[in-house]
């Protein structure tokens, strides 16, 4: 897991978090993580239909890649952001929260 910059509070910040990639390899995003405030979690969930919404995780449903999407989800009263794999979507946001226990 790669923790980018915070996001929270400042939507620019967020969108080059969304954007960071080596050259065209998008596959570099997976297991990006960086926090984001309940505003961008909600922007987003309204943004088009989510996919294995949970309450206080969801996809959005347009992907980056063929089988990589972006993730929003909430561990505590914290909001986080990154990238997983539509096929491990759940592991992978579960590993997101058991890694960002410490940060």
């Amino acid at each position: 897991m790669k923790v980018l910059p915070t996001a929270a509070g400042n939507m620019d910040q967020h969108y080059r978090n969304l954007n960071a990639r080596d050259g065209n390899d998008w596959s570099g995003q997976l297991g990006n993580v960086w926090e984001i405030d309940e505003e961008t979690f909600c922007y987003f969930l309204d943004l088009l239909p989510p996919m294995r919404y949970r309450g206080d995780s969801f996809l959005v449903s347009e992907p980056l890649t063929s089988d990589i999407h972006p993730a929003y989800f909430k561990n505590g009263h914290r909001y986080f952001s990154g990238y997983v794999r539509l096929r491990e979507a759940d592991a992978g946001m579960r590993a997101f929260c058991e890694g960002l226990s410490s940060v």
